[in-house]
């Protein structure tokens, strides 16, 4: 017969056989109840909400970037806008100083222009003076303009 001894020792063994043996079935038993389909289609959903929320981030950066551009433009065309005007207010105080009208000039064959004509006649006179050793001041005395008119036409002069 067995000894007390070896009983327990048999008894503890039987125990570990039998918790063994419970964990395996169990275990067994999850395995056999899940679904890699699923598994794999849980974890692709994961996935794409990772992926949307990131796309949702980069939508929202792009627009407030595209605000900040837009920002930037609209500002520079007021800019523009502003000296568009003051460039104008310029160019209306300089035909005024050179008695130049905004009328077409005379082309090739002699259309248009009239004002312009007795213009580009005032500015030969100023010229030919001027080639003859006139100072500004006499000049402008001789043909009853302003001295800083008279300027200016040479000034155009030299430009050219």
């Amino acid at each position: 017969m067995l000894s007390p001894g070896q009983m327990i020792v048999g008894g503890l063994l039987l125990l570990v056989v039998a918790y063994v043996l419970r964990r395996s079935f169990s275990q067994s038993k999850t395995s056999r109840a899940r679904d890699p389909l699923q598994e794999a289609h849980a974890e692709i959903r994961t996935a794409e909400a990772g992926y949307a929320a990131t796309i949702s981030k980069m939508e929202v950066k792009l627009n407030d970037y595209a605000r900040e551009v837009e920002g930037r433009i609209d500002t520079k065309i007021v800019v523009l806008d502003r000296l568009i005007v003051e460039a104008k207010a310029v160019i209306e105080r300089l035909e005024q100083l050179s008695g130049h009208s905004t009328a077409p000039v005379d082309d090739c064959n002699g259309n248009g222009g009239g004002e312009a004509a007795a213009s580009h006649d005032g500015q030969r006179v100023v010229y030919d003076l001027a080639d003859n050793g006139m100072s500004e001041d006499d000049i402008a005395e001789q043909i009853g303009e302003p001295v800083s008119h008279v300027r200016l036409i040479l000034k155009m002069r030299h430009g050219q």
